[in-house]
């Protein structure tokens, strides 16, 4: 309850900051270029603590209006108990912004690896543009991973932060 209410007092925050920021389309043709990163460290009591990095790299092309189509990278680094795992993913993912600066998006992680996972995600975030070309984007995301060779299957939810430029814009 506590993660919703305060979820829920984010996404209002940025629905009230789109009314401050003019209203700008990203136009047809533009380039987007940047990703975000991640990095949490999880400690449960009688269980070893593990640290986790992400990176994600994207590359995508507005084709119309607002709307954005491209390709990511990722790159985990887990470490729990002196051992550490590191995986690989690629995938498309899909952007579209409701009212500038906000925006869904949505995509697929294919990992890359033996016994690696694959997720998909969908987030909300918001641009916040220094100026007409770079944009720092806070994010909520959802993931629903499926791991190979596993019969679990994991939910996550987090925020990430990501830094963007758009080329042509």
């Amino acid at each position: 309850m506590k993660f919703f209410t305060r979820s829920l007092l984010v996404i209002l925050t940025f629905s009230s900051m789109a009314h401050l920021v003019t209203a700008q389309t990203v136009e047809q043709g533009t380039w987007m270029i940047g990703g975000s990163a991640g990095f949490s460290s999880t400690k449960v009591k009688n269980v070893p603590a593990s640290t986790n990095l992400d990176l994600s790299p994207k590359l995508g092309l507005f084709i119309i209006d607002d709307l954005a189509v491209g390709i990511g990278i990722s790159f985990k680094s887990t470490s729990s108990d002196g051992s550490s795992n590191s995986t690989f993913g690629l995938g498309p993912f899909a952007r579209y912004y409701l009212t500038n600066p906000i925006f869904v998006q949505g995509g697929v992680d294919l990992g890359l690896e033996d016994n690696s996972a694959t997720s998909i995600s969908l987030s909300l975030g918001y641009s916040w543009f220094i100026d007409n070309t770079v944009a720092i984007e806070p994010a909520f995301f959802f993931s629903s991973v499926n791991y190979d060779g596993e019969s679990s299957d994991a939910t996550v939810f987090g925020l990430s932060i990501g830094i963007q430029a758009f080329a042509g814009r």
